[in-house]
């Protein structure tokens, strides 16, 4: 489990996405982060089980946008 501050950046989750080598869990309110994506794509492309629960309201007024 990794708790970080927002001031912190990208870089901690990165990280612990890139060393994951079974199964990343990842609970956010809101997920726009280019690197992250990025780093989840990739643990995904090399085999990890990847699950994202997201916040129900947030991808509501995400989508209404468009």
């Amino acid at each position: 489990m990794l708790y970080i501050e927002p001031h912190a950046g990208p870089a901690p989750m990165v990280q612990v996405i890139t060393d994951a080598r079974h199964t990343v869990d990842l609970n956010v309110y809101y997920l726009s982060s280019k690197p992250i994506l990025s780093a989840l794509r990739r643990a995904h492309a090399r085999g990890v089980n990847v699950r994202v629960i997201l916040d129900q309201h947030q991808c509501r007024r995400s989508t209404q946008r468009r």
